[in-house]
């Protein structure tokens, strides 16, 4: 006699094939390229979001350079008639007598262009941002890196240089004070500029009469022309360097 044996499966059990193992592998794989697809994504997302804010960066550093460009000519043309101005100062006091210098032009050419000068106040906005935002990581370009670095320190050296001048121009006007009675520039309670002198009657006076005085504020004088002549041969080579600069810029990064 045949003895049949039946599996009794629970309510609502079926049989169900076992995996294969390259189920398995597939499963894996597809999860993986998932995921590794996506980190692409976003790193791909990453790197284009990286290079636009580069290219950004270097189209506002042109146009600190730019306008740096347009205020160093406007200084160089106000320094290098300063540099006039105090030879024809140092022409009125190279005389053996007080009686025979100018005063009057003296006057005129102190208050005029002994208490102020042209110096260069850099458009520094892009380079802030570059060096105390830790952005300068995202210049890729060592080329341009390199250029900027030596910019950004020729820059820091002229700083100084105007510094210098303005140390110089102090010391000449320390003297100054005991030369020229700026009372000479007043009427009705009110300060008129430089060219007023030019227009009173009468000559202004020297306030001293001693030739050794004169001689110190030509020796400061002088000091200064030399001081603010290395400044301005800075500021030429600080325009041809802006130019080469931002030619460079352009042309790593592709812009018009």
């Amino acid at each position: 006699m045949e003895v049949h044996t039946h599996t009794h499966l629970a309510s609502g059990e079926t049989h169900t094939a076992r995996k294969k193992w390259t189920h398995y592998f597939w499963e894996f794989l597809m999860l993986f390229l998932a995921v590794f697809c996506g980190f692409l994504a976003e790193y791909q997302l990453e790197h284009m979001l990286e290079n636009k804010r580069e290219k950004k960066f270097m189209q506002s550093m042109i146009k600190d350079l730019q306008t740096d460009t347009v205020l160093a000519n406007g200084a160089l043309k106000g320094n290098l008639e300063r540099i006039e101005k105090y030879d024809s100062i140092l022409f009125i006091l190279d005389q053996p007598a007080v009686e025979k210098m100018d005063s009057r032009n003296a006057y005129y050419l102190n208050v005029k262009f002994l208490t102020n000068w042209s110096p260069l106040d850099f458009a520094r906005n892009t380079f802030t941002q570059l060096k105390n935002g830790g952005n300068m990581r995202m210049i890729r370009n060592q080329k341009v890196v390199d250029t900027l670095n030596w910019l950004d320190a020729f820059m820091l050296g002229m700083d100084n240089q105007k510094a210098s001048v303005d140390k110089m121009m102090d010391q000449a006007n320390d003297i100054a004070v005991e030369i020229f009675n700026t009372s000479y520039f007043r009427e009705g309670g009110k300060f008129h500029g430089a060219g007023y002198i030019l227009k009173s009657v009468q000559p202004p006076a020297f306030m001293t009469r001693d030739l050794s005085v004169f001689q110190k504020y030509a020796n400061r004088v002088s000091a200064l022309r030399g001081t603010m002549l290395s400044y301005i041969a800075q500021l030429k080579y600080y325009m041809k360097l802006s130019t080469q600069v931002m030619l460079l810029i352009k042309k790593e990064y592709h812009i018009k």
